[in-house]
């Protein structure tokens, strides 16, 4: 037998699966906690750091539902009166939140459950086939850049939530209210019952929405190859400013309204009646 097919038949060393430390819930909540204590955010734009260095500290443990609900619970009990004082506080929180899901998914789980929750910047980061249900939404910049996640809501407030998400679904069964909603957002399917704020849907590309009413101005601003249904009513103005190739469904009156606010720019888009 030649050299080269004695080579060929060895084998390839397998990778080595680093074994998961076995601790308790107690003792692995022990150490986010210390961990969110000592975290610093150096600035707003650097907010990823909090989230890659949490992935890193804890994905040596499995992180269960029961592990991620005890941190929400330790947290929001001590530190939550300090969140409306020091909003770095929540956002820490956020970030952290959203590491110890990306690694509890990595581990298997795919769905994940919140009643109320109040967090800046939750949901940031996330990628996979991630199922998230949350009562009622307090942050903003929640769920920024999360890639091919689902989300449900009840409750949504805050500024630039849904900011830059990607391959995504989300449904708001209830109403979100804040600026910049999806703004930058790509590649989404929403379904929301009430908006309040302004530039939702703005400088969105590739999306889909389907919306019982709209409150505020600039919606659809500046977006491209966006789709917008809304079922019953609109209040707002600017609507559509430098949009392209958008399409708009709306009954009667609200489309009427919509096309006087987008004369400059009607021969790029499109409008369809909704009876």
């Amino acid at each position: 037998m030649s050299l080269e097919k004695t080579f060929n038949k060895v084998e390839k060393p397998k990778e080595e699966i680093t074994p998961m430390i076995v601790k308790s819930v107690d003792a692995i909540v022990d150490e986010i906690e210390s961990f969110y204590r000592k975290a610093r955010i150096a600035n707003e734009f650097e907010i990823k750091s909090i989230y890659e260095e949490a992935i890193k500290l804890f994905s040596k443990y499995e992180i269960s539902k029961k592990t991620i609900d005890k941190f929400v619970d330790i947290i929001s009990k001590k530190y939550k009166p300090e969140f409306i004082f020091y909003r770095c506080l929540s956002k820490k929180f956020g970030l952290i939140l959203s590491a110890l899901i990306q690694i509890s998914y990595v581990q298997g789980v795919k769905k994940f459950e919140f009643k109320e929750l109040t967090a800046e910047s939750f949901g940031s980061f996330l990628n996979g086939d991630i199922e998230i249900k949350i009562t009622n939404l307090n942050g903003g910049k929640c769920f920024y850049k999360a890639d091919g996640i689902n989300v449900i809501i009840g409750k949504a407030r805050g500024d630039f939530i849904f900011s830059d998400m990607r391959n995504s679904k989300v449904r708001i069964e209830d109403e979100i209210i804040g600026e910049n909603a999806f703004r930058f957002s790509s590649n989404i399917n929403c379904k929301v019952k009430n908006s309040e704020g302004t530039f939702f849907l703005s400088n969105s590309l590739n999306v889909y929405c389907e919306i019982e009413n709209l409150l505020g101005d600039y919606a659809l601003w500046h977006s491209n190859n966006t789709k917008i249904k809304i079922n019953n009513g609109y209040s707002g103005d600017a609507f559509g400013w430098s949009c392209e190739k958008c399409e708009i469904f709306a009954k009667k009156e609200v489309l009427k309204k919509i096309k006087t606010q987008m004369k400059h720019c009607k021969k790029q888009n499109k409008f369809k009646l909704l009876k």
